[in-house]
């Protein structure tokens, strides 16, 4: 496969990742939050703090999203090794770390409120460890993409 054709792909997986996210955010959460307070009325004053909670989460998504765009369109103009994609990396990397935090700090706070469930922490804590996995990938590609900018660059700079 082509850079090009590779590229086109992965803008083509990125967009598909943004709208099922989209959808998600807008149209499954407040449907399920409306389910839930529909059976039990107990938990309607709970409706928009979990509801805002879990839109909290969406922020590092699209930022994600926003980075891989760019780092993609790098691929395609045949810049995929500089260090501006090595920082994007780097960004992605720190923005699954801050979707651990706000699970981690969204969690505590509904803990506080007393709105939290055993299975929902736990499925939350999946989610995590997860991210934390994700933010190790990127770390390491981030690396990877700094040394081969670095190598580029001396080799350009031989005769």
């Amino acid at each position: 496969m082509k850079q090009k054709s590779l590229a086109l792909l992965l803008k083509l997986v990125v967009v598909g990742i943004g709208v099922c996210a989209l959808l998600f955010y807008l149209f499954f959460l407040p449907a399920v939050g409306y389910i839930i307070v529909k059976v039990y009325p107990e938990y309607r004053d709970f409706y928009w703090p979990w509801f805002s909670f879990c839109l909290s989460t969406a922020i590092p998504v699209y930022i994600i999203l926003f980075h891989f765009w760019f780092l993609f369109e790098a691929i395609r103009n045949n810049e995929s090794f500089t260090r501006i994609n090595g920082k994007r990396l780097h960004i992605v990397s720190r923005m699954f770390l801050l979707e651990i935090l706000i699970l981690l700090v969204g969690n505590i706070l509904m803990i506080f409120i007393a709105t939290n469930r055993l299975g929902v922490i736990l499925m939350f804590t999946m989610i995590g460890f997860l991210c934390m996995g994700c933010s190790a990938a990127a770390k390491m590609l981030s690396q990877l993409v700094y040394q081969a900018a670095d190598m580029k660059e001396e080799n350009s700079l031989t005769i």
